[in-house]
């Protein structure tokens, strides 16, 4: 009996040592090897930036840092990350403005971000931030996101957390790293090109208007309680504007340009969002600049998908942006020019 426990106490110290091992070496390889905009954002050497966009990938993919800095001779950086929602992205500002700084936050808000529980795969990436757990901001976040006993198996049992989710640690993807600088470009833009085969744009009266995509999913209106708004993520929103307003740091909402049809599939659920978001934007004294309403949200060349412009859309919405940036944050009749309706 002696010996059997022994020989068990052996085998249990073997795979403890074999996990501990595991895990310190993944720890390490993980930000190096695997494509993931937050690694990208964590190996950024310190600096001061005129500006920073925070968002999903609505933000990440409609805000050219690179056309704008070119025309407003300005230093910005995207810190948008696709899928994320506020809680995120309250995370990533805390940790980026440890070491960095800022004068202005270009916050992209929509009715994604503010329901992420029904738009987003997984709101919070938690597992992406495993080689950080380390770091008592990291851990406090993931604590918080994670109420139940994951988190402890994840902090306190070696290599758990990376067995758990193998498929996006895989061995394949770490020995055949994809190159992220394919994803993203520099300053962290992540451009989309033509449109997305997955997605056939047509109207609200359901009349297609480009006959080469066949995926169609359903565009029926959804409930109002599909969009309900998340309480969580207004906690999120209300500690974003409160970290700037103790470091200075000027907010400025804006809502990345939809094409038509979609907007006009969730527009009274846009609406709601619209009218909470000016309802903080006005007790806040925060500008919103609103593309929904630009006059470029019929023009299907532009997007990539419903809720994404394509570079050509996203170079076209910076760019004038950048006049509103130049023009100190005011909007004039020049820039109102640009909207259907109010912005």
């Amino acid at each position: 009996m002696k010996k059997l426990f022994l020989h068990l106490v052996i085998f249990i110290s073997i795979i403890l040592a074999i996990c501990l091992g595991l895990d310190r070496l993944y720890k390490k390889i993980i930000p190096e090897k695997i494509a993931e905009k937050a690694y990208w954002i964590w190996q950024q050497k310190p600096k001061k930036y005129d500006y920073i966009v925070l968002g999903s990938s609505r933000a990440e993919s409609s805000f050219n840092c690179l056309v704008f800095d070119s025309i407003c001779n300005s230093s910005g950086i995207n810190l948008a990350i696709n899928g994320a929602g506020l809680i995120e992205n309250e995370m990533v500002l805390k940790h980026f403005l440890e070491k960095n700084s800022t004068r202005i936050l270009f916050l992209e808000l929509d009715e994604a971000n503010l329901s992420p529980q029904n738009h987003f795969s997984y709101p919070f990436h938690d597992y992406v931030y495993f080689p950080y757990m380390d770091d008592a901001l990291i851990d406090y976040y993931i604590k918080k996101h994670e109420q139940n006993h994951h988190y402890y198996w994840w902090k306190y049992i070696p290599f758990m957390k990376y067995a758990e989710y193998n498929s996006n640690f895989s061995l394949n993807k770490l020995l055949y790293p994809e190159n992220l600088d394919s994803i993203i470009d520099c300053k962290g833009f992540r451009p989309f090109y033509n449109h997305e085969s997955a997605y056939t744009f047509i109207d609200w009266s359901g009349k297609f208007l480009d006959k080469r995509y066949w995926e169609v999913a359903d565009y029926s209106v959804p409930k109002k309680s599909y969009e309900e708004i998340d309480s969580a993520s207004i906690e999120a929103l209300n500690n974003i504007i409160t970290i700037c307003a103790n470091k200075n740091i000027h907010v400025v909402f804006y809502c990345a340009p939809s094409y038509e049809g979609h907007f006009k599939k969730y527009k009274y659920n846009s609406l709601d969002k619209f009218e909470f978001v000016n309802k903080i934007a006005q007790k806040k004294h925060i500008p919103f600049v609103n593309f929904s309403y630009w006059k470029y949200n019929q023009i299907d060349s532009i997007y990539y998908d419903y809720s994404h412009p394509n570079i050509k859309g996203a170079n076209l919405m910076t760019s004038i942006f950048s006049y509103y940036y130049k023009n100190n944050l005011q909007a004039d009749s020049s820039f109102s020019h640009f909207f259907n309706d109010h912005f």
